[in-house]
């Protein structure tokens, strides 16, 4: 894995949380612009359900009209930058993400689903390593063609951890944009 796969993507997302999501060269497509999804700003939290004393803080905002920044923050170590943005796939929308860094164009992508429930909790899949051939990894339409086809297919998405649930902060557990335990 590489260090994208080290980490949590999210979108807003993510590369913090374990799994080895898909790792592409290119993206599904181009950002293009759209109206910002309010239900997808703000802070989130993600609790490690294998190590309660864990959570990560997320900070999605929007970069631009058609980019979302998120920023990941794990107790003890320095932030993670993401961008992230939606690319309409079929009838699907897979987001797009790739880590902030110094270098440009981006090292990497990898590609998710997300939603955001009517109970307010925000779940990230990731299209996984497993299944999709590596020769797509740098052949954009391949991999559209692929997904286009296969979105429905569970064995696509990371199987590690499956999909990764994010809540809103409770009352006081986000101070001065840092995660507190209460």
């Amino acid at each position: 894995m590489t260090h994208l796969s080290k980490c949590l993507v999210l979108v807003l997302a993510a590369a913090l949380l374990p799994g080895c999501p898909f790792e592409s060269k290119v993206p599904l497509g181009e950002p293009t612009r759209h109206d910002v999804d309010a239900s997808l700003t703000g802070y989130w939290v993600w609790d490690d359900p294998d190590d309660k004393s864990k959570s990560i803080l997320m900070t999605v905002r929007p970069f631009n009209d058609s980019e979302y920044l998120a920023i990941l923050q794990e107790e003890g170590k320095s932030p993670s930058q993401f961008r992230a943005f939606q690319v309409q796939v079929g009838d699907q929308v897979f987001w797009n993400v790739n880590e902030v860094e110094a270098s440009y164009p981006p090292k990497t992508f990898v590609f998710m689903r997300c939603k955001v429930a009517a109970s307010g909790e925000l779940s990230l899949q990731f299209v996984g390593s497993k299944n999709v051939p590596k020769t797509l990894a740098t052949d954009a339409a391949g991999l559209t063609a692929f997904l286009k086809t296969r979105h429905a297919d569970p064995s696509i998405y990371d199987s590690d951890k499956g999909l990764y649930r994010w809540r809103r902060p409770k009352q006081g557990e986000v101070e001065k944009g840092l995660l507190r335990r209460l």
